[in-house]
């Protein structure tokens, strides 16, 4: 089995050293103690691929990053309607309430109105019938 290797990539553990990796051509050789580093051997495709993995991991927290953005954006906008909310809600029970007293007001408006019509009509019909008795009355009594 021939594996071609295209290149050597020599890491430092975690970046610990302070060192870049080291990029070695087939046919150079690069002697490397295991204390201090970790050799990773990839080919071209394997080296592309996770170029490409990293590249995604990256847009991938930026999209992280721009999704927490909008999550707060939108909790601060909920958080002012439902601010909005509970003093409409509070203006509504307010405007209720004075209605009500209206309405109980003009109920009892009516139902004094409605007394002071009989009362009215009483005395119409009184004064239709007193005032002819009184008449003759008066006419019998001189």
């Amino acid at each position: 089995m021939k594996v071609y290797l295209l290149f050597l990539l020599v890491l430092v553990g975690a970046s610990a050293y302070g060192q870049a990796g080291s990029v070695i051509l087939p046919g150079n050789t690069l002697k490397v103690t295991a204390e201090k580093d970790t050799l990773w051997v990839l080919k071209n495709s394997q080296l592309l691929k996770s170029i490409t993995i990293a590249k995604q991991y990256e847009l991938a927290n930026e999209r992280i990053a721009l999704y927490d953005k909008k999550i707060e954006l939108l909790q601060s906008q909920t958080k002012e309607k439902d601010d909005l909310t509970n003093i409409l809600k509070k203006d509504r029970d307010f405007y209720k309430a004075k209605w009500d007293s209206a309405e109980k007001d003009l109920t009892k408006a009516m139902d004094y109105s409605k007394s002071q019509t009989r009362k009215a009509k009483f005395y119409k019909g009184l004064s239709f019938v007193g005032i002819p008795v009184a008449f003759i009355l008066g006419i019998i009594i001189f």
